[in-house]
């Protein structure tokens, strides 16, 4: 993919070729007089490539002289400078260069297994250009949402237990999703319960029960 960088600034995704094309035309003497710089550093001066990079190079027609890099990368972001030496004096021509990059989730919290009533808090970091939207859902029908990095449940429930996503959005790419299983272990219960032996006798037995997504009755 291309870009014509007519203006003061031009977008490309990462990994995408971008061309810049100088809008000065070279003199009679051909391109020469031209030079590419990034920020302050000589890409190519003429001919002459001072770059040791070897996804740079120069195009030339038909008196255009522009600056062509592949596979771009987000450190190939910032200024560049093409300056074309008149007849009378040099005309500097600056231009943009805007990488974005599509989200991508690089951290994010294991599966956890808490007891009903804790506390329970969950991250997720992501990275891209511009930087993305963060956001958490309960996969569950009612499909609760939370915006951020943390998501924070105070005194977790059972309801609560299953399996959380977290998305990366930015507007260059689909979102990137990855899930946090979440697992609660109900409190104990007490139930009265009677056996039968020689003798009737009334005792207590705690029942302790498992959650994941589905609640049990008891």
């Amino acid at each position: 993919m291309s870009f014509i960088c007519a203006y003061l600034s031009c977008s490309c995704r990462n990994m995408d070729l971008a061309r810049f094309f100088s809008t000065s035309r070279c003199t009679s003497d051909g391109i020469s007089k031209g030079a590419w710089l990034n920020r302050s550093s000589i890409i190519f001066a003429g001919n002459d490539k001072w770059s040791v990079d070897p996804r740079v190079s120069i195009v030339s027609s038909g008196g255009e002289y522009s600056l062509q890099i592949q596979k771009v990368d987000v450190t190939d972001d910032g200024l560049y400078t093409c300056s074309v030496q008149s007849e009378r004096n040099p005309k500097p021509k600056h231009l943009h260069l805007v990488v974005k990059v599509p989200p991508k989730i690089y951290d994010i919290s294991s599966d956890i297994t808490v007891n009903e009533g804790s506390n329970v808090s969950l991250i997720c970091t992501a990275s891209g250009k511009p930087d993305p939207t963060i956001s958490w859902r309960h996969i569950t029908p009612l499909g609760v949402g939370f915006v951020g990095e943390y998501l924070n449940i105070t005194g977790i429930t059972r309801d609560q237990a299953g399996d959380y996503e977290c998305s990366a959005m930015n507007d260059i790419a689909s979102p990137d999703s990855k899930t946090v299983k979440v697992i609660v272990k109900c409190k104990y219960i007490s139930v009265l319960a009677t056996i039968w032996l020689p003798k009737q006798i009334l005792i207590y037995i705690n029942v302790y029960c498992f959650l994941t997504m589905t609640q049990i009755s008891l």
